[in-house]
């Protein structure tokens, strides 16, 4: 709604905020491949390769392809506060990861596979 507001029928507005998810979603990935425990430098090159990796286009530019972006963006995020919560037990992260879950679920259907990920990790 956002986007058709600023943008109107122009489709400048809706790559720009597909590319500005994209963008929070690699950054999103560097930050949980470092609390994963993997070295910074290998963090930065696979998080670069996951941003150019031609896999991902589709989403990227298809503007109707926003959910998979979305979904990708909240799952990370959710898995990262799943991971502090469980390092910190501190109520505040496992809050911030049930918001950000359901709004992974909100976005595709397929976050319902996020809790066997979060089982694996524990």
């Amino acid at each position: 709604m956002i986007d058709a507001h600023i943008s109107s029928e122009k489709p400048w507005g809706y790559h720009f905020s597909n590319i500005l998810c994209h963008i929070l979603t690699v950054i999103a990935l560097f930050f949980l491949l470092r609390i994963a425990g993997i070295k910074d430098n290998l963090s930065f090159l696979l998080a670069l390769l996951f941003s150019v990796h031609p896999l991902f286009t589709e989403a990227i530019v298809w503007i109707v392809g926003r959910g998979d972006i979305l979904a990708g963006l909240f799952r990370t995020i959710s898995l990262i506060l799943f991971i502090k919560y469980n390092e910190t037990k501190k109520i505040l992260y496992l809050i911030l990861h049930s918001f950000s879950f359901v709004l992974a679920l909100f976005s595709k259907e397929v976050s319902i596979a996020l809790p066997f990920v979060k089982i694996s990790y524990s």
